[in-house]
C-alpha cells in the first residue's frame, strides 16, 4: 500500500501496517512516541533489483509520513544486499558487489592487463531476489553485524524518493 497517499483509516487497517505499527510499539500518526520504541534500530531488507527499490520506497514513505520520529533520530536503515556474484576462475577470485558502479569497477580492474581470453571466462551471476543469495551469503552480507552493510535512512531520503516518483511531500500534513 502506498501510505504516503493512503488515510489514517487505511493504513491502520491494512493488516501489515498493523503488525508493523504493533511491533514497534511506540504509537502511530500523532500518537507516535520514540521513547517507546522498542527497538534502537529498525533495518529493512528489500531485493536487489527494481522491485526492491519501489518496496524500500514505500516502506520509507510510511515511516515519513506516520512515525517521522524513526528517521529524526537516525534509527532507520537499510540492508544492502549484493546484487551479483562475480567470479574469476583464472585468479580463484570471487566478489559480491552491492551496486552496479561496484560491479564496473571490479571488473574493469580484473580485466585491466589481461587477454580478451582471460576476461571472456569471468562470470556474472546476478541475483534474482534475496532468497537466490542462499542462506549463508545473506546471513554474511544482511543480518551478521559485523559483515552487513547498512545505509540510514534520512528524511531526505524519503524527499528525493517523494520527487522521483512525482510526489510533492509538502502535499501532507507531517
Amino acid at each position: 500500500m502506498n501510505a504516503w497517499k493512503a488515510s489514517e483509516s487505511k493504513v491502520i487497517n491494512n493488516a501489515l501496517f498493523q503488525e508493523l505499527i504493533k511491533a514497534i510499539d511506540a504509537g502511530f500518526s500523532d500518537r507516535f512516541e520514540l521513547s517507546q520504541c522498542r527497538f534502537d534500530k529498525i533495518i529493512l531488507l528489500f531485493d536487489p533489483d527494481a522491485d526492491g527499490i519501489h518496496g524500500c520506497s514505500l516502506m520509507l514513505w510510511f515511516f515519513y509520513r506516520w512515525m517521522p520520529g524513526l528517521l529524526d533520530a537516525s534509527r532507520l536503515f537499510v540492508a544492502s544486499p549484493p546484487i551479483c556474484e562475480l567470479f574469476d576462475p583464472v585468479e580463484k577470485k570471487r566478489c559480491y558487489p552491492r551496486h552496479p558502479k561496484d560491479r564496473e569497477n571490479i571488473l574493469l580492474e580484473w580485466k585491466s592487463n589481461r587477454s580478451q581470453e582471460a576476461n571472456d571466462r569471468i562470470e556474472n551471476r546476478p541475483f534474482r531476489g534475496l532468497a537466490s543469495l542462499g542462506h549463508e551469503l545473506l546471513s554474511t552480507s544482511c543480518v551478521n553485524p559485523q559483515t552487513r552493510l547498512l545505509r540510514k535512512l534520512t528524511v531526505q531520503d524519503a524527499q528525493a524518493s517523494l520527487r522521483v516518483f512525482g510526489y510533492d511531500d509538502r502535499s501532507k500534513t507531517i
